[in-house]
């Protein structure tokens, strides 16, 4: 959690208070790292700043030393924004297995609420990366990341994330974090997933073939 520290200190200044396990609860931040069962996300709150809500990040993110977090919060105002849904695939944390990726169409729906809730006229797809979701706001360079992780976290804010998303359109794509970069799965990218999760399928259930 020391990174996750460092990285708020970046986009807030230091608080010391943090670093003694004895004034840890008196510092304005609250990060805690929570296993989710097919990795972990770290929470953060900014105990200073209410409007701001509960930013859940995945904790591989953090092995990244580019990482910054202003790279997953708006820019121009760090508030919760209004969301379709506060949450994420909450069915999917009991039910989650290694071959599947349950929560595609729903994440599908999700934006696609969330785009009607705004009267927006985005077109947003949604497909598979190697580590979780890529969103596309079609007709444009921008794309965005998220990992398993983060759509199963009960702080998945979509309405947040669409923010994000629009505020580096003027950004030049080489100035852009790695978040920011199409990390779809292409057809035989797809093809070779497909194939990995029938694998696992099989060693799952215990399928031996006949010598």
């Amino acid at each position: 959690m020391h990174a996750a520290y460092w990285c708020c200190v970046s986009a807030w200044g230091p608080d010391e208070r943090w670093l003694n396990p004895e004034t840890r609860h008196e510092s304005i931040f609250g990060i805690y790292e929570y296993d989710m069962g097919v990795g972990s996300v770290v929470e953060i709150t900014l105990y200073d700043a209410p409007k701001f809500g509960i930013l859940e990040i995945d904790a591989e993110r953090f092995q990244d030393p580019h990482f910054e977090i202003t790279d997953v919060i708006d820019p121009d105002a760090n508030t919760v924004g209004i969301s379709v849904r506060e949450g994420g695939f909450w069915d999917c944390k009991k039910k989650y297995v290694s071959w599947e990726w349950p929560a595609l169409a729903w994440l599908r729906k999700l934006v696609k609420d969330q785009l009607e809730f705004e009267k927006s006229e985005e077109t947003i797809s949604v497909q598979r990366t190697f580590i979780g979701y890529g969103l596309h706001i079609e007709g444009t360079d921008i794309h965005f990341e998220i990992t398993h992780p983060e759509v199963l976290g009960d702080a998945l804010n979509i309405g947040r994330i669409l923010r994000i998303m629009r505020s580096v359109r003027d950004v030049d794509i080489r100035g852009r974090s790695p978040l920011f970069w199409d990390c779809r799965l292409n057809k035989r990218q797809r093809r070779i997933t497909g194939t990995l999760k029938l694998s696992a399928r099989i060693s799952h259930d215990g399928y031996q073939s006949p010598s």
